[in-house]
């Protein structure tokens, strides 16, 4: 059980105990990410805000998703070639 804190809200919350590393950077990235978004928007809507943070993690996410699928292409190839 780990408790973390997102945006100033506390989640409590069961995980595998080796995966506990991984939330807590996933949280720290998140709290970051709404801290610069906002002292860049300046914005009181939080929704708009957390938005933007989820749009901005999404592609982040299928970015590297590509990335990966263009590497496995390249080691593909070179096994091929080798």
């Amino acid at each position: 059980m780990i408790n973390l804190n997102i945006n100033g809200i506390s989640f409590r919350l069961e995980i595998d105990s080796t995966k506990e590393e991984i939330y807590r950077k996933a949280a720290k990235m998140l709290n970051d990410t709404i801290t610069s978004y906002n002292l860049k928007f300046n914005t009181a809507n939080y929704i708009d805000l957390l938005s933007m943070v989820a749009l901005d993690m999404a592609v982040n996410l299928v970015k590297a998703e590509t990335d990966l699928g263009d590497a496995n292409n390249i080691i593909s190839e070179l096994e091929r070639i080798s």
